[in-house]
């Protein structure tokens, strides 16, 4: 079964993912040889909605394409972003010109990394939601102000928000906070999607003992659930196997 996913950085000179197209195509590749077919482009969207951003992103984007298919690189990329959550994400989505991933309703929020979550926050979901977007928060696992904050954690989830976490943070790319959080998410049955997050070589490699591996339910959270969102239906929630250690064993499998 092939890979999707639905976070990736793979757009050449738009963020800080791909630098040039050399290097994007080096890294289709290599998305390509640890299982994945269809990856969605998620480049940053901070305060910059312009429309010269969004047109360059757009001429980036078909010049990846393009290049893909010239090389023979067997990777469907589609279009999204990485939406950080700010006052603007609501004037956009009144207006219907907030990026979704691969123009479903589905939209990858991110919260500042090490500042507090915004007061704003539960009430800008609220009424993305009430206008028919449906909420992911990328990497929750990396969030410093939700490191063991359970109740908001909790307080998204019952709310409707669905969780990504990034591969990497179970390879303890970013850190043991990170590598426990999204283990503890992953057994608490949080989890929604697994992504790459990839910014440059090491992202799709974070897969290799992933699929060699692993009592995580791969299937549903990067193939099954991706699907869903692609078609623009309802993403699953995804239970982890039962096991009395799955904690313990998960970091033991990616130490």
């Amino acid at each position: 079964m092939s890979f999707i996913d639905i976070h990736c950085h793979l757009i050449p000179e738009v963020d800080d993912g791909a630098r040039d197209m050399d290097h994007a195509l080096v890294l289709a590749q290599s998305l390509v040889a640890t299982g994945f077919s269809t990856v969605i482009a998620t480049p940053h969207y901070g305060e910059d909605y312009s429309s010269s951003y969004q047109s360059h992103i757009q001429k980036q984007y078909n010049l990846l394409v393009e290049n893909l298919k010239q090389e023979g690189v067997p990777l469907s990329v589609f279009l999204g972003g990485e939406i950080l959550l700010t006052p603007q994400v609501l004037e956009q989505a009144q207006a219907k010109k907030l990026p979704t991933l691969h123009d479903t309703p589905y939209v990858l929020l991110e919260l500042p990394f090490y500042q507090p979550v915004p007061t704003y926050a539960g009430e800008t979901i609220f009424q993305l939601q009430a206008l028919g977007y449906k909420p992911i928060l990328a990497h929750p696992e990396r969030i410093l102000a939700l490191h063991n904050n359970y109740k908001q954690l909790d307080e998204f989830g019952q709310s409707g928000v669905l969780f990504q976490i990034n591969a990497g943070s179970l390879a303890g790319r970013y850190g043991k906070a990170a590598k426990h959080m999204a283990a503890e998410l992953l057994k608490r049955g949080s989890v929604h999607f697994l992504a790459t997050d990839t910014h440059n070589s090491t992202g799709p490699g974070d897969f290799t003992n992933l699929k060699q591996k692993s009592e995580l339910p791969i299937d549903e959270l990067v193939h099954n659930n991706p699907a869903r969102l692609l078609s623009g239906g309802s993403v699953a929630s995804v239970q982890p196997p039962k096991a009395p250690s799955l904690l313990e064993r998960l970091c033991k499998h990616f130490s």
